[in-house]
């Protein structure tokens, strides 16, 4: 695989960007057995970290990836994020939830992964 592991960070937020993510996630992700350098132990990890502005996040998860036989499955942050030094706004957060509920890091993995337990849909991770 030409990358160990993508990161994409704060990328939600143009919903006609969500299908050509999609795609080159699926490129990475989805290797052929025929590619070359393609083994089942070399393969591209790929996540999407975001932060939950509005429901249209979930057009990526619910319908971009599915198109290219992709999902997302649940990375919990609760404990990176009480570890972060965060700016003075943040500090004020006084809504009667933590930061983890709009803050995700999601792994995106193929339709036909084995772990389907993990399996989220939607942007906050609730099932549909």
């Amino acid at each position: 695989a030409p990358y160990d592991f993508v990161l994409c960070s704060d990328c939600l937020w143009q919903d006609n960007l969500y299908d050509p993510l999609a795609a080159a996630m699926a490129t990475l992700i989805l290797r052929e057995d025929g590619d070359e350098d393609a083994t089942a132990e070399k393969t591209t990890r790929c996540a999407v970290a975001f932060q939950l502005r509005d429901e249209d996040n979930n057009k990526f998860f619910d319908v971009a990836l599915p198109k290219v036989g992709l999902k997302a499955v649940v990375s919990p942050i609760d404990d990176i994020l009480s570890t972060m030094h965060w700016p003075k706004a943040a500090n004020k957060w006084d809504h009667g939830e933590t930061l983890a509920s709009y803050f995700f890091v999601k792994e995106i993995v193929p339709v036909d992964a084995d772990s389907d337990e993990n399996a989220e849909g939607g942007a906050d991770g609730a099932e549909e």
